[in-house]
C-alpha cells in the first residue's frame, strides 16, 4: 500500500495562521493610528476602517489590483509583514503589492475561518514581536511600535493543551514520508507555515520524514503541473525505493533571503520574476 503525503501550501501551522492574520491586522491599525478593537466592530464599521487603512497605506481599494504607490507608512507595514510572515525572501515586495492577498488579509474580519467552530477565541498576539529588521534586538522605533499594538490573548476554551478545540491540530509528528510544496510569494498562507511545521517536526525528532520545497510564484498554490508532477514522483520514489529527495532549507534566514532561493524546484520562470534563476 502507498503511504506518503504531498501537502501543497497547506495550513501546516494550524492556529498560527490565524495568529498571523490577527497580528497583521492589529499592527496595520497601530501604524495607521487607529484605536483597534477586539473583537472587531460590526461589518459596516470594519469595512470603513479597512477602506481608510488602504488609502493611508497606498494600497488598492480593489483587492484584485496591485498597489503601485505605497506611502512611507505602507512601506513600513510591508516590512513588518515580511518578518511576520516568514522573513526576508525573494519577490516579497512584488507579492505584497500584487493586490489580492495583502488586501484580502487586511480586509477579512476577526474570527473568519474559526467562527462558530472553535469553542472560543483561539487567536492571539500576546507574545508577537513586531520587527522592522532582521536583528532580534529591538530598536527604539520597534519598541515604540510594539507598545502601540493592541494585545490579544486566546480564550482558555479556544485552545487546549492536548490539541485544539474543534480544530484539527497539526502536530508535526508524521509517521509516513512527507514532501511539502510551498510558493514563496503566498501572502494568504505564508512561508511562515512551513517554518512552524519544520520546527515542530524537529522537536518531535521526525526531520528524516519531511522534505520541504519552495517554488518562486506569487500566488497561493501557484504551481505548474510539472512542479507538482516532479514533487509527487520524487515522493513516490522515496516511499517505494527509500530514496529521500532533496529539498529546501526553510529555517535559516540567510538561506531564505538569498536571491536565488526557490530556484531549484521552480520549473518555469514567472514573467514578474525579473531576477529569475540562472
Amino acid at each position: 500500500a502507498y503511504a506518503g503525503a504531498l501537502p501543497m501550501c497547506g495550513v501546516m501551522g494550524d492556529t498560527e495562521l490565524y495568529d498571523y492574520f490577527l497580528s497583521y491586522q492589529l499592527v496595520a491599525q497601530a501604524i495607521a493610528g487607529i484605536d483597534a478593537q477586539f473583537p472587531s466592530p460590526p461589518d459596516a464599521e470594519w469595512n470603513a476602517i479597512v477602506s481608510e487603512m488602504r488609502d493611508y497605506f497606498g494600497m488598492s481599494q480593489n483587492i484584485y489590483m496591485p498597489s503601485t504607490a505605497l506611502t512611507p507608512e505602507g512601506e513600513k507595514l510591508r516590512t513588518v509583514t515580511m518578518y511576520l510572515s516568514g522573513g526576508e525572501r525573494p519577490l516579497f515586495n512584488h507579492t505584497f503589492a500584487y493586490g489580492f492577498y495583502a488586501n484580502y488579509v487586511l480586509g477579512i474580519n476577526f474570527g473568519d475561518g474559526t467562527r462558530d467552530i472553535a469553542a472560543g477565541n483561539m487567536m492571539e498576539n500576546i507574545d508577537t514581536v513586531y520587527q522592522l529588521d532582521g536583528d532580534p534586538t529591538l530598536t527604539p522605533e520597534e519598541e515604540e511600535l510594539n507598545d502601540m499594538v493592541l494585545r490579544v490573548e486566546s480564550d482558555p476554551q479556544g485552545k487546549k493543551p492536548n490539541g485544539l478545540a474543534n480544530i484539527p491540530p497539526v502536530a508535526g509528528d508524521p509517521t509516513i514520508p512527507v514532501l511539502s510544496l510551498h510558493t514563496i510569494g503566498d501572502m494568504y498562507v505564508p512561508l511562515l507555515m512551513q517554518q512552524v511545521y519544520a520546527e515542530r517536526v524537529i522537536a518531535n525528532g521526525k526531520a528524516d520524514l519531511v522534505v520541504f520545497r519552495v517554488v518562486r510564484d506569487r500566488g497561493h498554490c501557484g504551481f505548474t503541473l510539472e512542479e507538482q508532477e516532479v514533487g509527487f514522483g520524487d515522493l513516490v520514489n522515496w516511499v517505494e525505493n527509500g530514496i529521500k529527495p532533496v529539498g529546501d532549507d526553510v529555517l535559516t534566514p540567510s538561506v531564505v533571503a538569498a536571491e536565488d532561493y526557490g530556484c531549484t524546484f521552480t520549473s518555469e520562470q514567472r514573467f514578474y520574476d525579473s531576477t529569475g534563476c540562472q
